[in-house]
This record gives structure tokens, C-alpha cells and sequence, in this order.
């Protein structure tokens, strides 16, 4: 089960020098270097981050395909934002499982983990979707040290680093992912070392699918 991310129902007219959207459009952009083949925008919302992609992208990428669990936003995308590589899916709640035989070389989920409930069960998803040597890019809410009071659904679940290397490194679950590489974010900045006293709501990992297994 997962609860309502606001990002991801965000309207079709948004204030575009809102917070929460510029950071939004940051994650975006900082995946556009790993987008290439065929690629998956897992929990997509109402599309407008994934046909940026499409766009920037197109003489690399061979299909985009967008998938959200909000049947209303991926109505908005299917109407509003076209583009010839890309195509919406409409994905259950209450299951996100994958088709292990359509394989992808890069899945982005930049709004989705902090709202799933079984975080094992989505990431051994994800890795017996991606051809070997794939890229997975996903945001992870960081946990803080004091303990704050939740604004939005946008962060129900926070992990340390140390949980979430344990996660892509568990041989216990199959998955063997390679060169994890976390980045750091606050507002629009993206940066690989956290500087002193400042605070990174989110993480952004980088982590390639060992090219030896299928």
C-alpha cells in the first residue's frame, strides 16, 4: 500500500518559482546523463519531469515509459504531455510488481520510496527489471538526528546512509548492485559531499546493476 505524495498530484498550473517544484525539476535534471535506451519513470505523477526527460534526451533514449498509481494524474500526462518516445501506465496500489521480461536500462524513482511500505519487496522489483549493467536512480528521504514533525506525505519514511547502502548491498534479497554512489539534496542544490551544519532532506542514489547477472 502507499499513501498520496503531494508532488506527484501536483496540478497542471504550478507556480513555477514554488519550492517544492523547483526541487522537483532539480531531481530531473540531475538524472538526464544516466537516461538513455529504454527507460522508466516510476511513479511519474502527472509527467510533466518525465517528457523534460524525454525531450533532453531524445537522440539517446528508445522509449520512455511513465508508470503512477494516481489514476488521475496519469490522465493529465496522457492529455497533456505527449512526446513520440513516451507512453503513461497506469500501475496498481496496491502492487508494483514489474514485468521482469520488459527490461529497462534505467529506472528513475524520484518520488515514490518515501511513500512504499515495503521497501525490500520495490527494490528487488526495480533490479529484476534493469538489463545487467542498468542504472537505477532513486530519492530517499534522509532521517535527521532531531526528530521533526511531518509536513507532507512526501517523507512517511527516512533512512540513514548506512540503511540505505545496507539495502543495495543485501545479498539476502538477491540484488547485487555495484558502484552506489549518494548524493546530497537541499533546495535546488544536488551535491555528492554534505557540507558542515547544513541539513539534506533528501538523498539522491546513484546505483548501477552488477553486469554479470541477469
Amino acid at each position: 500500500m502507499i499513501k498520496e505524495n503531494a508532488i506527484r498530484s501536483i496540478p497542471l498550473k504550478v507556480d513555477p518559482s514554488s519550492g517544492e517544484f523547483l526541487e522537483y525539476l532539480a531531481r530531473y535534471y540531475f538524472i538526464l546523463p544516466y537516461c538513455k535506451g529504454r527507460v522508466l519513470d516510476l511513479g511519474c505523477g502527472f509527467g510533466y519531469g518525465t517528457k523534460l526527460v524525454a525531450k533532453a534526451k531524445k537522440k539517446v533514449i528508445t522509449e520512455l515509459r511513465g508508470m503512477d498509481f494516481n489514476k488521475e494524474a496519469v490522465e493529465l500526462a496522457h492529455k497533456y504531455h505527449y512526446h513520440p518516445l513516451l507512453s503513461f501506465q497506469l500501475i496498481n496500489p496496491n502492487n508494483c510488481l514489474l514485468d521482469n521480461k520488459d527490461l529497462y536500462n534505467t529506472i528513475v524513482s524520484l518520488e515514490l520510496f518515501s511513500v512504499i511500505q515495503n521497501h525490500k519487496e520495490f527494490l528487488t522489483t526495480i533490479y529484476h527489471s534493469l538489463h545487467p549493467g542498468g542504472m537505477l536512480i532513486l530519492s530517499i528521504p534522509l532521517k535527521t538526528k532531531k526528530k521533526q514533525p511531518q509536513k507532507s506525505h512526501d517523507h512517511l519514511f527516512g533512512l540513514t546512509e548506512k540503511e540505505i547502502y545496507d539495502l543495495l548491498y543485501n545479498d539476502g534479497l538477491g540484488i547485487a548492485f555495484i558502484q552506489v554512489e549518494i548524493y546530497f539534496q537541499r533546495g535546488v542544490v544536488i551535491e555528492k559531499n554534505k557540507q558542515d551544519n547544513m541539513a539534506y532532506p533528501k538523498a539522491i542514489v546513484v546505483a548501477r546493476k552488477d553486469t554479470a547477472i541477469l
